[in-house]
């Protein structure tokens, strides 16, 4: 599904408003900016090769946006992927709420 057909949450709850979308996207863009080096401006190519001067915890989380699977990961040298992604996203969140990453 593509931002601009809206955002689900749950099952029959899609948000469609798009100063909504347009805020969770910020929201989010900003989250993973925040976990690593890398500045993300969104989705500029499709290739999850392009994305290595991002961090870590960002690929991971681009991997999910892209649709790289776990195994694919493995083999490009990730290893404790389920780990990897729990922080990461756990990170992002983190900034979201409190406004930090660590601390």
């Amino acid at each position: 599904m593509y931002l601009y057909e809206g955002l689900s949450f749950r099952a029959g709850n899609t948000i469609t408003d798009w100063r909504s979308l347009a805020e969770y996207k910020a929201d989010f863009d900003m989250a993973l900016d925040a976990v690593g080096f890398g500045k993300w401006r969104g989705i500029d190519v499709v290739e999850f090769k392009y994305y290595r001067h991002f961090g870590k915890y960002q690929r991971a989380v681009i991997a999910d946006i892209l649709e790289v699977s776990d195994k694919e990961l493995t083999r490009l040298g990730f290893y404790d992927i389920f780990k990897l992604k729990h922080i990461a996203y756990s990170k992002m969140c983190r900034y979201l709420n409190e406004g930090v990453i660590n601390g």
